[in-house]
């Protein structure tokens, strides 16, 4: 498909509910073009002529020789919600048209699936034909945040408490995937998914 018809869709979900690993599995699949809005925020953040205007908001000892140190972006902005605020008010149009510009430069696409823990959050659900949730148990999540986050009680609660509920977000989904279970059922949650929205047969 042309990648000017090609359809995007959203990808979210609460930390620990298991979005990138149902990112990878997607991306396993040939035409699937895969954004990850964190990632390209923090590449924005890289590049000097916007690294120079964070300093306005979010204060100079944000940097660690000459570079952004996104360990201190985060302690900035999870301690005051004013500071989240200015810092989400900058970012997030900036990451969105990064993200269109770039899908630009494809030509033959199944479909675009952009990856962002904050899309209804960040008011980007307009953007998207359709928007996958990616949930699991609360004791799973607890247990995969446990085992994969090198972040203190305190820094889990406070980015947790900057998201909507799980149970939110599904409502508002168009489509949800659950894994709460193996690896294998993950996938194959995901395969099943994938030819749902391309009209393939499996």
């Amino acid at each position: 498909m042309n990648a000017s018809k090609a359809p995007i869709y959203g990808l979210t979900g609460n930390m620990g509910c298991g979005k990138s690993t149902v990112a990878k599995f997607f991306g396993e699949f040939q035409g699937v073009v895969i954004f990850s809005a964190d990632d390209v925020a923090k590449e924005l953040l890289r590049e000097e002529r916007y690294a120079e205007k964070l300093s306005d908001p979010l204060g100079a000892n944000i940097f660690t020789g000459g570079k952004v140190d996104f360990r201190k972006i985060a302690q900035a902005v999870f301690s005051d919600s004013e500071t989240l605020r200015k810092l989400e008010h900058f970012i997030h149009p900036l990451t969105w048209r990064a993200i269109r510009d770039r899908m630009r430069e494809y030509d033959q696409v199944s479909f675009f699936l952009v990856e962002s823990a904050l899309i209804y959050e960040a008011a980007w659900e307009k953007y998207f034909d359709a928007i996958i949730v990616v949930t699991c148990s609360p004791e799973e999540q607890c247990r995969r945040i446990q085992n994969s986050r090198d972040l203190s009680e305190e820094e889990i609660t406070k980015r947790l408490m900057r998201q909507l509920t799980v149970k939110e977000k599904v409502k508002r989904a168009d489509f949800v995937i659950d894994t709460t279970c193996s690896i294998g059922e993950v996938r194959s949650k995901v395969k099943d998914l994938y030819y749902r929205l391309t009209g393939n047969d499996v």
